[in-house]
């Protein structure tokens, strides 16, 4: 009972500071600083997004803990494999990251797929590779074409 109390007073506070954020992003119609903006899209959509983001998933958190939580001696430990693709994720994000502007978006896009999806066990090459490049592609096309950001 002690830690439901704690994780719900937890998601009690982060929701506070999501609907402070959404209020004061809000109450501001002008931004302080010009910057020229991909698509025409106001200085405040970004932390209006996460700000949004972190209240709905505070809801969630609260919904779990109070309804659907299983215990921590019902939840199957964390094997050694997950740790490591995990470990791995990251590493690739990171690398990901680093290198996406000097590589082509699309090509850089489809080897982290497809590398991930070997880390994650997927060995059919052709099913890899078709995935990989669909997903490069509809990437593109969502961020490139349709947000119109330079990538």
């Amino acid at each position: 009972m002690r830690d439901t109390l704690k994780e719900l007073a937890l998601t009690g506070m982060l929701a506070a500071i999501a609907v402070t954020a959404l209020v004061s992003i809000n109450a501001t119609q002008r931004p302080t600083l010009s910057f020229q903006y991909a698509s025409g899209l106001p200085f405040s959509t970004l932390p209006n997004i996460y700000a949004g983001l972190m209240l709905a998933l505070c809801l969630l958190n609260a919904g779990f803990v109070l309804f659907g939580r299983k215990r921590q001696a019902d939840m199957p430990a964390v094997d050694r494999l997950s740790l490591i693709r995990a470990a791995v994720t990251i590493v690739l994000l990171l690398i990901f990251v680093a290198l996406i502007g000097k590589l082509p978006f699309a090509l850089l896009c489809a080897g982290f797929l497809c590398i991930l999806f070997y880390v994650y066990g997927k060995r059919n090459l052709l099913q890899t590779a078709g995935i990989s490049l669909g997903g490069a592609v509809g990437l593109h096309c969502i961020f490139v074409s349709a947000l119109g950001l330079r990538l």
